[in-house]
């Protein structure tokens, strides 16, 4: 007769189970995380962000009014930072983005290419204008 120590487990299956399980989440967060894209072209900005169920959120250049640029004291050490757009709409779907690696270059590009479209001019000085 075998002592009882040594019987073999009638319930392995479940903890193979509950393994497999936690992998697959822990890939599902994985992705989604790396799931993450903010685009900026010369007609709108735009971020798509999800694994299965894909959202997009867009905005045209013509509607950006200001660009606000948070660098928390972590995000200047690590490199990256938040953006706040205030829009010409009420409701917009694109306002808040946070976690934007080297914001000061993609705040330049934003800029640049607000510029170059022609929907708004150089920023001049008026006071300077007069001289």
């Amino acid at each position: 007769m075998a002592p009882r120590d040594l019987r073999p487990i009638n319930l392995g299956w479940l903890f193979i189970l509950i393994g497999i399980l936690l992998a697959v989440h822990a890939l599902y967060l994985t992705q989604l995380e790396h799931r993450d894209v903010f685009v900026v072209t010369n007609m709108r900005v735009f971020r798509a962000s999800g694994v299965f169920n894909v959202r997009i959120a867009t905005m045209p250049i013509s509607r950006i009014l200001d660009i606000t640029v948070q660098k928390p004291l972590l995000g200047r050490i690590l490199g990256y930072g938040h953006f706040t757009f205030e829009s010409a709409a009420q409701e917009q779907g694109l306002k808040h983005i946070r976690y934007i690696g080297d914001p000061d270059a993609r705040d330049l590009t934003i800029q640049r290419v607000v510029q170059r479209s022609g929907l708004r001019g150089p920023r001049r000085d008026p006071f300077m204008e007069n001289r």
